[in-house]
């Protein structure tokens, strides 16, 4: 089974969701903000997915992790979410919320949900 981690660089918020089915950009743009929709609401963030996110959805752009600790950072989420899925055999729903609460010694030992929540936002 294939799956895919989309993550917020910043504060390392992530979803993980099925990859089975994505073959396009379109289709990997729509299911992950469906899918991060409904995470976010899960854990009481639905104003930012739906005052800052979802009024931006047209003007989405791929970009490289240009910070090593990111990058780092991302491949802990990535085995993480893999020891979930695997081991625990979790979905990737529970997957996302249960990952977005483990702190990371990059955001200063607080968690992705806690350092998302905390994200200034640019006007």
């Amino acid at each position: 089974m294939q799956y895919i981690i989309a993550t917020n660089t910043t504060a390392l918020y992530s979803v993980v969701m099925f990859g089975r089915g994505i073959t396009n950009t379109n289709e990997f743009i729509r299911r992950t903000l469906s899918f991060m929709s409904e995470v976010m609401a899960e854990d009481g963030y639905e104003f930012f997915y739906r005052r800052l996110i979802s009024p931006h959805t047209a003007r989405i752009s791929f970009s490289k992790a240009t910070d090593r600790r990111v990058l780092g950072s991302m491949n802990d989420l990535i085995v993480q979410a893999d020891y979930y899925i695997t081991e625990r055999q979790m979905l990737p729903f529970d997957v996302s919320i249960q990952i977005n609460e483990t702190p990371k010694s990059l955001l200063g030992y607080h968690s992705t949900k806690e350092a998302f929540g905390h994200l200034k936002v640019e006007q």
